[in-house]
């Protein structure tokens, strides 16, 4: 991770980062483009929320989860950086949840091969990432994946669970 010289000196308590996020597949059904979902923490405090439709046309939900995991690997990198601009200190690496398993150990497990080249932006940006030590990416259940309140129509009880666990 490249660090300012002009950065000031981090005091106070480290803050960590973290990002749920998700995706719709095909959400758009004049235009089949998929949506981006992220919900952004620092510490406990909820600071973002973005549902965003994909600027390219996906063939897959692998496709479409991958695309959403870059965008949230460049917020956390960019969030990082103003934190780190601030004075305050991030030590260690943000926490990304995502509800796709197969995104998460493709791009977790150094052993994958990239089989699908019209996702290698997307594919190495994240892997990129996390090699560095910037990101730490796990799995979520689709059921406590906060990201799902922006991309996905939910029926009244899960609404209100995630809502609850988003509030505390």
């Amino acid at each position: 991770e490249q660090k300012s010289e002009r950065d000031p000196i981090p005091r106070g308590n480290s803050m960590r980062i973290t990002v749920f996020v998700d995706s719709d597949h095909a959400h758009d059904q004049k235009t089949c483009r998929s949506i981006t979902g992220l919900l952004g923490f620092i510490g406990c405090t909820p600071i973002m929320a973005r549902a965003k439709r994909q600027t390219s046309v996906e063939t897959s939900t692998y496709g479409a989860e991958f695309s959403a995991a870059r965008s949230a690997v460049e917020y956390i990198t960019g969030m990082r950086l103003l934190l780190r601009s601030l004075g305050v200190p991030v030590n260690g690496p943000s926490v990304l949840l995502g509800d796709n398993r197969g995104v998460v150990l493709s791009a977790t497990q150094f052993t994958s091969v990239l089989t699908k080249k019209h996702h290698a932006i997307s594919y190495h940006k994240v892997r990129e990432c996390i090699a560095a030590g910037i990101v730490d990416f796990r799995w979520i259940d689709g059921d406590n994946n906060l990201a799902d309140l922006m991309t996905k129509p939910v029926t009244k009880a899960t609404q209100a669970t995630l809502l609850k666990r988003f509030m505390h």
